[in-house]
């Protein structure tokens, strides 16, 4: 996950020459820069939805996984990525009563 050092190009790099292939990003402010610096993201919305302002953005940067927590943001991001033609996957939070998230 990038968020730590993930706006910072030469440490983005550094971990490319590693051996990542792709990055998570905890929000769009994450996905810019990494976006920016010609690396793929391969997972966005895992802990922050996208806002609806920002999903044909998100979509732009064609993840390769977009978490969403609701019918809702899974419309948002189905639609901004139709409008690219771009089949999008996406990962559903799912939630049943009593269940606990952190």
């Amino acid at each position: 996950m990038a968020k730590q050092f993930g706006r910072v190009r030469p440490a983005l790099d550094a971990v490319v020459r590693g051996g990542a292939d792709g990055f998570v990003a905890v929000d769009m402010a994450c996905v810019r820069p990494i976006a920016r610096a010609g690396h793929r993201v391969g997972h966005l919305g895992h802990l922050v939805q996208i806002p609806r302002a920002e999903a044909n953005e998100a979509a732009s940067v064609r993840p390769d996984y977009w978490t969403v927590f609701s019918d809702e943001k899974a419309h948002q991001a189905s639609h901004a990525s139709g409008h690219l033609g771009v089949d999008q996957k996406l990962l559903a939070r799912i939630h049943a009563v009593g269940d606990t998230f952190y």
